[in-house]
């Protein structure tokens, strides 16, 4: 019932996203939908058969996806563990939401269950987002993204080992590395000594790497924004995506001093938070670069949400 109240209470949960002849697809919301539930019990396995069913589990949400054109493209399932225990496995498309929808909509769950409503705030619906947008004036935008790109003429491209063809940056792979808490505690107070981010000591390194590969002192790699922008009343508690992926031109100066490096990175990737929702193809159009070549060949993604313990 608190799942169903949340659906209810924001529209794009309640979308489908459907192609109309040769058209761009459109957005529909359905007023009155069943939200797909399922319940298991998985008490008659020990700990180590429960983890085994999870993965399953996992595995078979992802291999089914959704078909756009049916909705709720929302899935919900409740395994029984204990007597008193249980695991709710929520399943949804990134088309609906993003990072920031995540606490927001678990924050309103937590409420609902607990019916205690009286504290949830109006909704911002997802097309007061969209209507801004709409509405916006491009040109300032465009004027300054033909400014960050003049100089980019193509892609930098990803670098591959000595003696390993080219084509292999288009193989699936996937490399795990875990940093330990001294490593990390020692970068925390790297940046908080240079007083930028950890985004932004990232982004440093990754446009080294790019720079020592291809030989450029000028790279280009994209970044992920997800931030609300101002401009729409409560769009702070917005469920639904604001993704955008942004190009990111870095001068690697070698005759820099690193803090005054990193200030100056930290300072255009800031800068950037106000053209976070000029869309890509509108940025790509900006620059020299053949719109049937990748504006830019790496992303770079943080994900450093804050979710309140309640």
């Amino acid at each position: 019932a608190a799942w169903t109240r949340v659906l209810e209470r924001h529209p794009i949960l309640r979308t489908a996203f459907v192609q109309l002849g040769a058209s761009k697809p459109y957005q529909v919301v359905i007023d009155d939908l069943d939200l797909p539930w399922q319940e298991l019990d998985w008490r008659d396995c020990d700990a180590e058969g429960q983890a085994s069913r999870l993965r399953e589990l996992l595995d078979e949400e992802r291999r089914q996806g959704f078909n756009l054109e049916h909705p709720p493209l929302v899935r919900l399932t409740l395994a029984r563990t204990r007597d008193a225990e249980y695991r709710l496995i929520w399943t949804t498309h990134h088309l609906l939401v993003d990072g920031w929808s995540w606490p927001l909509i678990f924050s309103e769950l937590s409420a609902l269950y607990a019916d205690e409503t009286a504290g949830l705030s109006p909704v911002c619906g997802y097309r007061e987002y969209i209507d801004w947008l709409k509405s916006r004036d491009w040109t300032d935008d465009k004027r300054f993204w033909s400014d960050a790109l003049a100089n980019v003429l193509e892609t930098t491209p990803i670098p591959v080992a000595p003696g390993e063809p080219a084509e292999s940056r288009d193989q699936d792979a996937e490399i795990v590395r875990r940093l330990d808490a001294s490593t990390t505690s020692a970068l925390t107070l790297m940046a908080r000594t240079h007083h930028v981010t950890l985004g932004t000591l990232l982004g440093a390194a990754w446009s080294l790497v790019l720079s020592h590969h291809s030989g450029r002192s000028d790279v280009v790699f994209g970044a992920s924004f997800a931030g609300r922008p101002e401009g729409v009343a409560g769009i702070e508690r917005m469920i639904g995506p604001c993704v955008n992926n942004l190009p990111i031109v870095v001068q690697v100066d070698e005759q820099a001093r690193v803090s005054e490096w990193l200030r100056r990175l930290h300072a255009q990737i800031g800068e950037l938070t106000s053209r976070q929702t000029t869309p890509l193809p509108e940025i790509h159009a900006c620059s020299a670069v053949p719109s049937w070549m990748r504006l830019f060949d790496s992303l770079l993604v943080i994900q450093n949400y804050i979710v309140a313990a309640n």
